[in-house]
């Protein structure tokens, strides 16, 4: 049951995928670096603590209620997935201007960071509201909530760090377009720029949705087991 927990590989996602097309990335070895990171955050002082909630007896009473559980699981899911994709959308920029280098990419990094910040806000919520779900439907899924919690604690600092990467590697893509377009009129190139950023912070956002998506897989997983 636990495996359910494991985010998909950075350095497969789509995330990786575009940043290396960008080429501001040294192809896809950056990514299985994180895998090697990921390793070293789990010291054996938190092994320890993961092999103590996973071993532990399960207390409180189960009182489980598949049905209701399943439409609140999914209509959360999709709801904070809305909100967050609608957000990402960056407002059509002012084309009329002069781009200065030393600021042009200000707007782009301060939206870029703005969506991360309500990615994080949402998606903790949002892992949450599955955990109260979840809870108290079995004694397997019960302990999983725990060790999801356990592995939120563990990682969220260093995996926000990782992610606030992103944006310096979109600028770096950025002032190679500046540069290389110096002569032209910003609106042959600023509006697929935008798309880029777009399609970055929505690859960024199914990462971070792993954790979430897991927790749902492993109630269906529980459920048809249950019903085998």
């Amino acid at each position: 049951m636990t495996r359910v927990l494991t985010r998909a590989p950075i350095y497969r996602s789509s995330l990786t995928r575009l940043l290396v097309d960008l080429d501001v990335v040294q192809g896809m070895d950056s990514g299985a670096a994180f895998a090697e990171k990921l390793g070293d955050w789990l010291d054996f002082r938190n092994a320890i603590h993961l092999h103590g909630i996973h071993s532990a007896p399960v207390n409180g009473k189960l009182t489980p209620h598949p049905a209701l559980v399943k439409d609140a699981l999914s209509a959360e899911l999709a709801r904070r997935r809305s909100v967050l994709t609608a957000s990402i959308q960056l407002p059509l920029p002012s084309l009329d201007l002069t781009l200065k280098p030393a600021t042009a990419y200000e707007p782009y990094r301060r939206h870029h960071l703005a969506r991360q910040r309500e990615m994080e806000l949402q998606l903790r919520q949002l892992r949450s509201k599955l955990r109260g779900l979840l809870r108290g439907v079995s004694a397997s899924l019960q302990k999983l909530v725990d060790l999801d919690v356990a592995f939120e604690q563990m990682l969220s600092e260093r995996e926000s760090k990782l992610f606030s990467s992103v944006p310096a590697l979109l600028e770096k893509h950025f002032r190679h377009l500046l540069k290389e377009h110096a002569q032209d009129d910003p609106s042959l190139w600023l509006p697929a720029f935008g798309k880029t950023l777009e399609t970055a912070l929505l690859c960024e956002l199914e990462v971070r949705l792993h954790p979430a998506m897991g927790l749902i897989d492993a109630y269906n997983e529980e459920m048809k087991n249950h019903n085998a």
